[in-house]
């Protein structure tokens, strides 16, 4: 099985396995200078559980590049992306 969003992949291992392989967006610079943003490489082997927490760490990280936030805010932040994750069953209905 494949989850896949705009901001990351996750592929189940086996039908069977409770671990993913995860590839999370990341931005890069191209030899040419340009930059873009694109799946990067892939970390093997988590569970579901990790797999949400690093999604989490990496939007987190994404929405607050380039500046210091307090730890108050990325624990809100924090928060309130695990509810959206743990929430999209909910919102099909």
């Amino acid at each position: 099985m494949i989850i896949q969003e705009d901001d990351f992949k996750a592929e189940q291992l086996s039908d069977d396995s409770i671990f993913w392989d995860l590839n999370l967006l990341r931005t890069k610079k191209k030899r040419d200078g340009t930059i873009v943003d694109e799946l990067g490489d892939t970390i093997y082997g988590l569970p579901l559980d990790s797999v949400m927490k690093r999604i989490v760490a990496n939007r987190i990280a994404r929405n607050n590049k380039d500046k210091a936030i307090t730890m108050k805010q990325y624990l809100d932040e924090w928060k309130q992306e695990m509810v959206k994750l743990s929430n999209l069953s909910l919102s099909d209905k």
